[in-house]
């Protein structure tokens, strides 16, 4: 994942909360790219919220029709790719 360039906080601000807040910015970096992996599932989930993605690795029928990425939508599910 490609890392954007951050804005360097304003010069007057206070030491500890320059440290602060890039250590914040790093936490959000390192969690936003640990959000592209979905543990291939063999199973439905047990409870299921609309907008949740999950990739399955087998068809689960009548719902997962394939391999793949699914998401959850108010209709059901809806397969993504």
């Amino acid at each position: 994942m490609a890392t954007l360039p951050v804005e360097q906080p304003p010069y007057e601000l206070d030491s500890d909360l320059t440290a602060y807040l890039v250590r914040q910015w790093n936490k959000i970096d390192l969690a936003l790219g640990e959000d592209n992996y979905w543990e291939p599932r063999n199973t439905l989930p047990a409870k299921i919220r609309v907008g949740e993605s999950y990739y399955f690795a087998i068809p689960i029928l009548p719902d997962i029709t394939s391999e793949g990425l699914w998401l959850v939508k108010s209709t059901g599910w809806a397969f993504v790719a």
